[in-house]
């Protein structure tokens, strides 16, 4: 895997996210073997729960974090042990809406502020992805 057909200075980022019931570094994994060839200069991690007022299968929100702090964690610690030259710098946030936050924050502080080239892989759970979509209509 190559970056593709990125325009130079494009900055990659990382949004994961999965259910408390997944082990996270089983799809981590993938991930930090391929950030040599396509670096995530950011990673984002989160919880499942779009805004913190619902909750998803009764996990509590501290759960969430604790599940939230072990992804960014396993993130870091497979980096390492696959000898990832492109570190992430990582955050994490706890629910979807907070994070969709950072990401339009982290997007505007680049050089070129909103012209900055930006390409967001979101994965790890459907949850996540159908959370963004949703917040994309209130955007």
């Amino acid at each position: 895997v190559a970056g593709g057909d990125a325009p130079a200075g494009t900055t990659n980022v990382l949004v994961f996210g999965c259910s408390v019931s997944r082990p996270p570094e089983r799809l981590l994994l993938p991930l930090a073997r391929i950030s040599d060839d396509l670096p995530f200069h950011h990673a984002l991690f989160t919880s499942i729960t779009l805004h913190g007022t619902e909750t998803i299968g009764k996990l509590s929100l501290e759960k969430d974090l604790d599940h939230v702090n072990r992804m960014a964690s396993d993130w870091l610690h497979l980096q390492d042990a696959e000898g990832t030259t492109a570190v992430s710098a990582v955050q994490t946030h706890p629910t979807v809406a907070d994070t969709a936050r950072a990401l339009v924050a982290l997007c505007e502080a680049l050089p070129e502020g909103k012209n900055s080239p930006v390409r967001v892989f979101l994965c790890g759970s459907l949850y996540l992805v159908g959370g963004f979509l949703q917040l994309l209509f209130i955007f």
